[in-house]
């Protein structure tokens, strides 16, 4: 049903006009028409095709799918507009494609997917097959290194729990990536990352 709805991010279907709306609070998305009477809902809390960590931001392309910013599952889902499962994009890690914290999803016209990553400070591009392309940054497109990317998937999997060290290795990539000196009281939580130059910060006196 419809109640209990936490609202984060709506889509209006441009063909039906009818409402989809991601529920942060029941990790689903729920559909409504222009009316704001009930029609369906798919999702619930999981890792499985389907299911949701805390959806946000949503988008409808030219056909009617739908698309899901399912966040601590670092992907995009997309649906039919019925909520069958047709495709996932991205899953955490340190490579091209991989996401940390997706948070927006835009679709264009010729099933483009954009996924900006509010860790990376990126948008990352997908073809209509999910498949990566490039990665949008502060200077245009920003070319990953394949050595540097392998290197900080390495890192994921030495830590045992990606999650736990998601922003430190997030950072370090980052830094790379822009070919940047990373200034940190903590140089050894940063340790690992290759190519990464990391500067100690004294605390500042009070």
């Amino acid at each position: 049903d419809g109640e209990g709805v936490v609202p984060v991010d709506i889509a209006v279907d441009p063909k039906g006009g009818e409402l989809f709306i991601t529920d942060n609070a029941n990790h689903r998305v729920v559909v409504v028409n222009n009316k704001g009477e009930f029609q369906r809902a798919w999702g619930g809390e999981g890792e499985d095709d389907g299911q949701f960590r805390y959806p946000a931001t949503i988008d409808i392309d030219a056909a009617g799918n739908v698309y899901v910013v399912d966040v601590l599952n670092a992907r995009v889902q997309k649906f039919d507009p019925a909520g069958t499962h047709l495709l996932t994009v991205g899953e955490l890690g340190g490579k091209p494609g991989n996401f940390y914290r997706p948070k927006g999803v835009a679709v264009d016209d010729a099933g483009t997917i954009y996924v900006s990553d509010s860790f990376l400070g990126v948008v990352q591009v997908f073809n209509a097959a999910g498949e990566f392309q490039y990665v949008l940054g502060e200077e245009g497109v920003v070319a990953f290194s394949e050595g540097m990317a392998a290197e900080a998937a390495e890192v994921f999997r030495r830590l045992g729990s990606p999650r736990k060290r998601a922003a430190d290795v997030a950072i370090g990539v980052t830094a790379v990536t822009h070919e940047a000196v990373l200034l940190t009281r903590n140089a050894r939580d940063f340790a690992g990352i290759a190519g990464l130059n990391v500067e100690s910060a004294r605390p500042r006196s009070r």
